[in-house]
């Protein structure tokens, strides 16, 4: 039998092969993506993830406002007709599987310049102890939870290390 899968896996390939195969175009536009954004601020990285978020956000704004909308029409016809309703809530649920859809689609167009800046931000903390950037309302509060972030004026400064389970850790590792 070993033979046989052997031989099959001669002919064919193998899964993990194909899925490998598979996945190096994206790979190679992920390690593209990094050389663009090893000459950027840490501001200047941490901002692309707030503009990805915002362009996931728009990429279903009118999809969601006719959500709003027909929400509004059944609210506003309350306890008057069940068939009209039902027929409103079936369009809500497909206007919602079209967002799904075309948030899948914004997902797979973003993923390399996404996973560009966690590679990115990894290698940062890796080559350096702390990463120095402009306080946000988010920074704050995490400083007042987690030693790695301290506050100094307007800066946040995170550090490469940190304590977990009575341990500290540092950040060495970059995919």
């Amino acid at each position: 039998m070993s033979g046989f899968l052997n031989f099959l896996t001669k002919i064919f390939g193998n899964k993990y092969d194909s899925d490998i195969n598979k996945l190096k175009p994206v790979i190679e536009n992920i390690n593209e993506e990094v050389k663009n954004l090893s000459s950027i601020t840490n501001d200047e990285l941490r901002d692309i993830t707030h503009q990805l978020k915002l362009e996931i956000k728009e990429n279903t704004q009118e999809l969601n406002k006719k959500i709003d909308n027909l929400k509004q029409i059944i609210e506003d016809k309350k306890n008057e007709n069940e068939n009209e309703a039902e027929k409103i809530f079936k369009e809500i649920d497909d206007i919602e599987k079209q967002i799904v859809k075309e948030n899948e689609k914004k997902l797979k167009e973003i993923l390399p310049k996404a996973f560009a800046v966690v590679k990115e931000t990894a290698i940062r903390f890796k080559n350096n102890k702390e990463i120095i950037v402009n306080a946000t309302e988010f920074d704050i509060k995490l400083s007042q939870k987690k030693d790695l972030v301290k506050i100094s004026g307007d800066k946040a400064i995170y550090s490469n290390s940190w304590k977990a389970a009575g341990n500290r850790i540092t950040w060495d590792m970059v995919h």
